[in-house]
């Protein structure tokens, strides 16, 4: 995903880029609810955004943070 949008859209003679953040968040069958899972990845992607890194996967450090 990240190096689809990498590239410059062309759209009525603008170039427009785009940046993608994404926050990752692992589970094993039936180990913890989607909701806990789904704000994991929230944090993660809050993550990338504030480190400008792009992608980052959920981890115990970056749960501290928020």
């Amino acid at each position: 995903l990240r190096a689809t949008l990498s590239y410059p859209f062309h759209i009525n003679g603008l170039d427009i880029s785009l940046d993608v953040s994404i926050g990752e968040s692992r589970n094993e069958p039936g180990q913890l609810p989607a909701d806990i899972l789904l704000r994991r990845a929230d944090q993660a992607m809050y993550e990338a955004k504030r480190t400008k890194r792009g992608v980052v996967r959920w981890s115990s450090e970056v749960g501290a943070r928020f």
